[in-house]
């Protein structure tokens, strides 16, 4: 087993990503946003993964940071869904709550060790 599996925020990453997944399956090819929520999805991935294998601090944070950012990217996207009613209400609630639940372990993360 990889160490990023053992993470909750991983565990929390795979469910958010299943999600937007289904909003990119659902939404029109040639809505842009759903290729940018593919991207910074992945991004929030990526670097959890990247941040939690470093031993540098510095480096860490780093990759955190991005990750971090790629949420709130990931937030902007699930706004443009909704407002070109490709989600409703409901599922862009709940979904930028794992989100905000995603960036909170990710703080979590940067400040330790």
């Amino acid at each position: 087993m990889f160490t990023h599996e053992n993470l909750q925020a991983y565990r929390v990453y795979l469910e958010f990503a299943e999600n937007s997944s289904a909003i990119v399956e659902g939404a029109s090819s040639w809505c842009s946003f759903s290729n940018h929520l593919s991207r910074a999805t992945e991004s929030i991935g990526t670097n959890l993964i990247r941040g939690n294998s470093q031993h540098n601090i510095a480096a860490r944070r780093v990759a955190f940071d991005i990750a971090i950012g790629s949420t709130a990217e990931c937030a902007a996207c699930l706004d443009v869904a909704r407002a070109k009613e490709i989600i409703s209400d409901d599922e862009r609630v709940n979904t930028r709550m794992q989100l905000w639940r995603i960036r909170g372990m990710l703080l979590g993360l940067r400040a330790a060790k």
